[in-house]
C-alpha cells in the first residue's frame, strides 16, 4: 500500500538524486527550510546535503 510513499527527512531520498544537477529546492524536515536555486546558486544538492550533515555533526 505504501510502496510509493517516500517520507522527507533531511534531504531528498537518494533515488531522486542526480549527481551534479542543480537542485530546484531542498526540503529539510517537512517544510521548515525551502531553498531554491536563487539561494544556493550553482550549489548541487549533494554539496548542500554534505554541508547540512557536517553542520549537524559539529553542533
Amino acid at each position: 500500500m505504501l510502496s510509493n510513499y517516500r517520507p522527507w527527512s533531511a534531504v531528498s531520498p537518494g533515488s531522486y538524486f542526480i549527481a551534479g544537477e542543480k537542485s530546484d529546492n531542498i526540503l529539510v524536515s517537512d517544510d521548515i527550510m525551502l531553498m531554491n536555486d536563487q539561494n544556493i546558486s550553482e550549489t548541487t544538492s549533494g554539496t548542500v546535503a554534505f554541508k547540512v550533515i557536517e553542520e549537524v555533526k559539529n553542533n
